[in-house]
């Protein structure tokens, strides 16, 4: 993945070692610049919690919630928690 799109880092988020919050802290230690997320839930709220000021953050989608069958009931569908990070961070 490294090599094939030249990335300068990636996250496994099935990995068992260590947390999606533990290796966003090695690869990103002066926090994220920029971040496009279609999935949401725990990558984008571990994400949301390491975001450089002015950072820029797309988020399109939530495929995260889309097979949790509460698509049609919105009260249950889970949004960013950390989504006030956005503002904190003039992003």
């Amino acid at each position: 993945l490294l090599e094939e799109l030249k990335l300068d880092g990636a996250v496994d988020y099935k990995c068992a070692d260590r947390t999606i919050g533990e290796q966003l802290d090695e690869l990103c230690p002066d926090g994220i610049d920029f971040f496009f997320d279609n999935v949401g839930g725990e990558v984008l709220d571990e994400v949301l919690q390491r975001i450089a000021l002015h950072s820029r953050i797309v988020i399109c989608g939530a495929i995260s919630n889309y097979d949790s069958g509460n698509i049609n009931k919105k009260s249950l569908i889970q949004g960013p928690s950390h989504y006030i990070k956005l503002a904190e961070m003039s992003s």
